[in-house]
């Protein structure tokens, strides 16, 4: 994840996108508002450059697969090829080979992680809670 920034911090650092003070002005006052002018700035524009630097991680992490709550939040029935699909919500989770994708515990005849986008039964070792989520505040912030 990365933030863009006025400030340059490195010497080979270039700029991503440019911008001016009005839009500046304004992106403070309602921060959903698109300030960013993209591409080179012409010579008489007062453009400020935007630069590109890593986030603040202190919410975003790994946790332990163990740790991911399994409730069963969907049911899909599928009465006419004779199966239920019972999943818990989705997570994004990582396995032993740094490979990221989005899954969620699937009960039935067997239990599982399945992989959405592989279409998959999948074993991975992490996941990564949403982190304004009440059931991980607390996690989070202590680690």
């Amino acid at each position: 994840m990365s933030n863009a920034s006025t400030q340059r911090d490195d010497v080979d650092a270039r700029p991503i996108a440019y911008t001016s003070q009005r839009n500046l002005d304004r992106l403070r006052e309602n921060p959903s508002f698109n300030s960013v002018m993209w591409g080179e700035p012409l010579p008489h524009h007062e453009d400020i450059a935007l630069y590109i630097h890593p986030a603040p991680s202190t919410h975003v992490r790994w946790l332990p697969i163990a740790l991911a709550d399994k409730t069963i939040t969907n049911v899909e029935d599928f009465s006419e090829v004779g199966i239920t699909l019972r999943t818990s919500d989705r997570y994004w989770v990582r396995d032993d080979d740094g490979r990221i994708y989005e899954a969620a515990w699937s009960e039935g005849d067997r239990d599982y992680w399945w992989d959405f986008a592989g279409e998959s039964p999948v074993d991975p070792v992490e996941f990564m809670p949403h982190p304004l989520d009440p059931r991980w505040v607390a996690t989070t912030e202590t680690n």
